[in-house]
């Protein structure tokens, strides 16, 4: 399993991208399409993931959601691991019609998350849309969102810099939620979860900080490299995050340089 898939947050606690739990609700409760705008690795994906265990968690405290260890929390992340291929972050969940989602027959190429639950005996469904960008059918899919679901919610994950890719009339009904760069000390109980679960001897008190920014404070980024490391047998120090993961980087960056927009 990947350390991207091992170490997803399932708390909003372990989730350093600084969205409140009260915020996470009040998206909910709204009922209005959610998108999700972030860089590359910034946590768009998680946060989807978590608003959809926020929209089934039983804890009795809603500031508590989700709580990451009741019934539903747990089902939605073995369903979820259960799932993933090769690493990749796919899933389908069927418990609410999949296949008549948005009641049309299209051939898409973003991955598509769905989970469901029953609530006061009425069935409620969160719907993510990862890389929306490379929705091909978005004039149709407009029309889907006139009409605010009573019992449905949609979530959309859309990098930066392809924002400009989705219609203006398909953002105007949309709360955008900007994912902002994490901070380091954010991000270092992240460090310290890996290096602990993984048994990652840290071999310098200033290696995690140096990681992070070396990382560009990228939670994904910050996954790999220690992923790297483990597989490296070796321990965190300055030195070995300049040597295997400084590398990693420039390879990431100059791929983003080149990449066409």
């Amino acid at each position: 399993m990947s350390f991207n898939l091992k170490y997803r947050p399932w708390t909003l606690n372990d989730f350093a991208g600084g969205v409140s739990a009260s915020e996470v609700r009040r998206l909910l409760d709204s009922r209005t399409p959610i998108a999700l705008i972030a860089p590359y690795g910034f946590g768009k994906t998680s946060l989807a993931i978590l608003i959809m265990a926020a929209s089934s968690c039983l804890d009795p405290n809603q500031e508590n959601r989700p709580c990451g260890q009741c019934d539903n929390c747990l089902n939605l992340r073995r369903h979820f691991e259960s799932n993933c291929y090769g690493g990749l972050d796919f899933i389908k969940t069927p418990a609410t019609g999949a296949t008549t989602l948005l009641d049309m027959n299209l051939t898409t190429k973003e991955i598509i998350y769905e989970w469901g639950c029953l609530e006061d005996r009425v069935h409620l469904r969160v719907v993510v849309f990862d890389e929306f960008q490379e929705c091909s059918y978005q004039r149709i899919f407009l029309k889907r969102l006139e009409v605010p679901g009573k019992y449905t919610s949609f979530v959309f994950c859309i990098p930066q810099d392809k924002l400009h890719q989705i219609s203006e009339p398909l953002l105007q009904r949309m709360a955008l939620v900007e994912l902002t760069k994490p901070s380091t000390s954010a991000l270092l109980p992240l460090v310290k979860r890996v290096t602990d679960g993984e048994e990652i001897l840290v071999l310098e008190p200033t290696a995690p900080q140096h990681l992070v920014e070396v990382c560009n404070n990228t939670p994904r980024l910050i996954l790999n490299g220690l992923e790297k490391l483990k597989g490296r047998s070796a321990g965190l120090s300055r030195d070995a995050v300049d040597e295997i993961i400084r590398p990693m980087m420039n390879a990431y960056s100059l791929v983003k340089k080149t990449k066409p927009h």
